[in-house]
C-alpha cells in the first residue's frame, strides 16, 4: 500500500516551511499510542465550579469518544489552570474523535459554559518513549 506522507510533507515543507516538531509528528505511526494534554487557564475562583461542570456534564459524553487518562488543577506555580491528559489510539483516532466532538449536541450546549470560564488554552500531542509505561 502506498502511503501519501511523504508527498505530504513534502508539500507541507515547501508551502509552509514545517518544523522538525510538526515532521516529527507527522511521521507518528498510524498505530501508534498518542496523548494530548491540554491546559486550560481560567479565570481566578473558578476552578472548582469549572470542574464540577466538566464532571457532570462534559464527561460523560466525551467519554464516549476519548479515554481520560488524568485531570489535575493547580496549587503552586501558575494557579487557575486545570490540566487534562487524553489517551488516543493513533493520530487519526484523535482526529476522528475530536469531529465527533465537535458535532455532539450536547457537547455544543455544554461549550457556552465552560468557554465563559476559560481565560487561555494550550494543547501538546505526546508522543510516549519506547520506555515509557504508557504506551
Amino acid at each position: 500500500m502506498l502511503s501519501a506522507r511523504p508527498i505530504l510533507h513534502a508539500l507541507l515543507e515547501e508551502l509552509c516551511g514545517i518544523s522538525d516538531k510538526v515532521r516529527r509528528f507527522a511521521a507518528t505511526e498510524v498505530n501508534q499510542m498518542i496523548y494530548e494534554m491540554r491546559v486550560y487557564t481560567l479565570q481566578p475562583g473558578k476552578v472548582a465550579a469549572f470542574q464540577e461542570l466538566i464532571e457532570k456534564e462534559a464527561l460523560p459524553i466525551i467519554s464516549k469518544y476519548s479515554k481520560l487518562v488524568g485531570w489535575w488543577s493547580t496549587d503552586v506555580g501558575s494557579l487557575n489552570e486545570v490540566v487534562h491528559i487524553w489517551a488516543y489510539e493513533d493520530p487519526n483516532h484523535r482526529e476522528r474523535a475530536r469531529k465527533a466532538q465537535g458535532e455532539d449536541p450536547q457537547l455544543q450546549a455544554f461549550r457556552p459554559k465552560a468557554l465563559a470560564m476559560i481565560v487561555s488554552q494550550y494543547n501538546k500531542i505526546l508522543v510516549p518513549a519506547s520506555f515509557s509505561p504508557l504506551k
